[in-house]
């Protein structure tokens, strides 16, 4: 059994999820997690190293941004417009989620990613259609209160019920208004106390979603 998480905070996570990635050839996945992952690349690079954990998760990616979130709308915005925009598109689905992420330890001693706070993003990823970014209705708040003119571009986008029968209020992000000039100044945050060291793996609990570590990025 896993310890109980240390000290659990709130923070933004957002997943990013490869249109029918299962569904793939071995041959197909490979070449979409490549690319996927030079996408992430370039979409966390903003972001400093120690205000985001990056993971893998099995049908794609996700992120834990320690900072505003402010910075994890962008990221997403960021992720949604380099997926439509490449030399060869490809299906992403964003979903974005706000809430209480803590650090335990799994039966093999490693450190895993815990709390409701990514099994809620996990579930609104699912949600979200391809080229789509939907967010929380948590999210939107943490957002509101943090920087109210870009919650304002999170519109009402419906309810959804998820896996284990809970019922989430999504808000959708209207790409009309996205550019890559409206990511130019971000609102000022504090960075979330919470913060990872030295793992070699980590696995987010919950959604039946099973992240490891992208190496790669860590410190980029």
């Amino acid at each position: 059994m896993a310890e109980a998480p240390v000290d659990p905070a709130a923070a933004a996570v957002v997943f990013l999820a490869l249109e029918d990635f299962a569904r793939q050839p071995v041959a197909a996945q490979v070449k979409l997690r490549e690319r996927l992952e030079a996408l992430l690349a370039r979409s966390i690079e903003p972001l400093a190293a120690e205000d985001r954990i990056v993971a893998d998760t099995a049908e794609g990616a996700a992120v834990v941004v320690l900072g505003s979130p402010t910075d994890a709308l962008m990221l997403a915005r960021r992720a949604r417009r380099g997926a439509h925009d490449a030399a060869e598109p490809f299906g992403l689905r964003v979903g974005v989620n706000h809430g209480p992420v803590g650090v335990a330890t799994d039966p093999a001693g490693e450190l895993v990613v815990v709390g409701d706070g990514v099994a809620t993003g996990a579930s609104i990823a699912g949600f979200a259609q391809p080229g789509q970014v939907l967010a929380s209705r948590a999210f939107r708040e943490a957002l509101e209160a943090a920087d109210p003119e870009r919650a304002e571009r999170l519109r009402p986008g419906g309810s959804f019920t998820d896996a284990a029968l809970r019922a989430h209020e999504v808000f959708a992000f209207d790409p009309a208004s996205d550019s890559a000039a409206a990511d130019a100044a971000p609102a000022p945050g504090r960075r979330r106390a919470l913060l990872i060291a030295g793992a070699a793996a980590l696995g987010l609990l919950g959604a039946g979603a099973v992240v490891r570590w992208l190496r790669t990025h860590r410190g980029a």
